[in-house]
């Protein structure tokens, strides 16, 4: 009877250990704010082909072994500090993610999108603004295990057809019409379902995670006009058109997410293209708990010269300091215009090639950050 009793006693305390470690949950802390850049390192080559993909409860995951590629970089700015700010009056954050700048509201616990401008919409060079119907829910705390939401948006942009190399040699079945532009609406769709909790083993250490399945899916619209001696139309060209343009892609990403940082450790990626080819990649959180530097709060004074410029500029500190550790030009829209490391400050940096307007130049120091406004004629 007695061992029947401990036996029931050491079910009780594993249960109750289960179910604290099952209250995993990403709170408010995790919200990147106004000012935060946060960087990754991307990777190809992940070992564990299959591991990522497990759900359930207490699970581990090691990840040792990649191949690194280049750095990725995403800001939240100040949207007062570009350019979106008159087509955006409600929103108070802009995100500098990839090829896309987008109009958020950022709340203590979700950041929500309004719309974007892409400087190279689906991979064909042309610049794009959307504004949305509805907010797209981009980020939202807390999150457990078991949670999910999903959100939708649209964008589209219109541009001469002679951009998009191989159309001139496709057959418009219509006599007597010629093609003159494409219209192209996107339909993008996420849900994110915290699929998993547990123990990931990530390049020596160890941390308590969720793990967060997202699934994207783009549904897509090709549209072409025509041009006849009646006037202009648009047709369904989707059809006729989708296999050539090649631009539907489907994917599957693994983020493993802790309470202690804005984003998450590391995320996994499944591409699928064409329905057969799947690519995994991925990228790493550079910092795993301070991977933020906030340029808005407790900054220092930036001094350049000349200020207006059109050739070039110096940049430089009143501290007892030559060298800057780290110097980024930053445009009014989030851009990374240049960065440079180990500046020294009597270096002149050209500005020559810069289309006219206002750049922001951040430089770190040490834990010091010193900001300022350069005009650039």
């Amino acid at each position: 009877m007695k061992s029947i009793i401990n036996y029931l006693i050491i079910c009780v305390i594993i249960t109750m250990t289960t179910q604290v470690n099952a209250q995993i949950t990403i709170g408010t802390a995790t919200i990147p704010d106004i000012g935060d850049r946060l960087t990754y390192t991307s990777f190809v080559g992940l070992s564990d082909t299959s591991g990522y993909k497990l759900a359930g409860e207490n699970l581990i995951w090691n990840f040792e072994n990649f191949t690194t590629g280049p750095e990725e970089l995403e800001s939240y700015l100040d949207i007062n500090q570009t350019d979106l700010v008159d087509e955006f009056p409600d929103a108070n954050m802009v995100l500098s993610i990839f090829n896309f700048q987008a109009a958020a509201v950022r709340s203590d616990s979700a950041i929500y999108v309004l719309g974007l401008e892409s400087q190279d919409f689906t991979g064909f060079g042309v610049e794009t603004e959307a504004n949305f119907d509805q907010p797209y829910l981009y980020r939202t705390v807390p999150l457990t295990f078991g949670d999910q939401f999903s959100d939708a948006f649209d964008v589209a942009a219109t541009f001469p057809s002679d951009n998009i190399p191989g159309l001139d040699s496709i057959d418009i079945p219509i006599p007597g019409t010629t093609l003159d532009s494409l219209r192209i609406t996107l339909t993008i769709s996420k849900t994110e379902t915290v699929t998993a909790w547990g123990t990931l083993n990530l390049l020596g250490e160890s941390f308590e995670v969720l793990k967060i399945r997202q699934i994207d899916s783009t549904s897509t619209k090709i549209e072409a006009g025509l041009r006849s001696v009646f006037g202009f139309t648009w047709v369904d060209a989707t059809p006729l058109i989708g296999d050539d343009i090649g631009i539907n892609q489907n994917s599957v990403t693994y983020k493993f997410v802790t309470d202690n940082s804005k984003r998450s450790i590391i995320e996994i990626s499944e591409n699928v293209i064409q329905d057969t080819i799947v690519v995994v990649s991925g990228r790493i959180t550079n910092a795993l708990f301070s991977n933020t530097v906030n340029i808005t709060n407790d900054s220092k004074p930036l001094h350049i010269y000349p200020n207006p410029s059109s050739d070039f500029i110096q940049v430089g500190v009143e501290d007892e300091v030559n060298m800057l550790e780290k110097l980024i030009l930053v445009d009014s829209k989030g851009r990374i215009i240049q960065e440079r490391n180990n500046h020294v400050q009597s270096d002149r940096i050209p500005v020559h090639q810069m289309l006219s307007g206002t750049y922001i130049i951040i430089s770190f120091v040490g834990n010091d950050i010193y900001t300022a406004k350069f005009s650039k004629q």
